[in-house]
C-alpha cells in the first residue's frame, strides 16, 4: 500500500497504474482510493474561488491519494545478502 498527495494540475500514479495494466517487472495495482484534500482537512471548502489570492501563492492544495498493489517481490527476511538489504533499504527511503 502506498500514500501519495498529489498536488493540484498533477496526474495521480493510480492513473498510470491503471494504464499499464500487468507488466513484467512493474507492481500491479489491485485499487486506489481519492482521499479528502488539504484544504477540505482545513475548512476551505471552495480552494478554486479562494478570494484571497495570497492564500494560492503559499497554500498549494493537494489530495491524498490510497494506491493497493499486489505481492511486491520478497519479504527482508528473505534476502541472502547485506547489498540486498542495504538497496532494498536505499530504495524505500529514495521512493523508487
Amino acid at each position: 500500500m502506498k500514500d501519495q498527495w498529489v498536488s493540484l494540475g498533477r496526474h495521480p500514479e493510480h492513473e498510470f497504474f491503471s494504464q499499464i495494466g500487468a507488466t513484467p517487472g512493474v507492481a500491479e495495482m489491485i485499487s486506489f482510493q481519492i482521499g479528502p484534500s488539504v484544504s477540505k482537512l482545513r475548512g476551505i471548502e471552495d480552494y478554486a474561488n479562494l478570494g484571497k489570492q495570497c492564500y494560492k501563492l503559499y497554500f498549494k492544495d493537494r489530495t491524498l491519494n490510497t494506491v493497493t498493489f499486489k505481492y511486491g517481490g520478497r519479504p527482508i527476511y528473505e534476502f541472502r545478502t547485506r547489498g540486498e538489504v542495504l538497496f532494498a533499504l536505499r530504495d524505500a527511503i529514495k521512493g523508487v
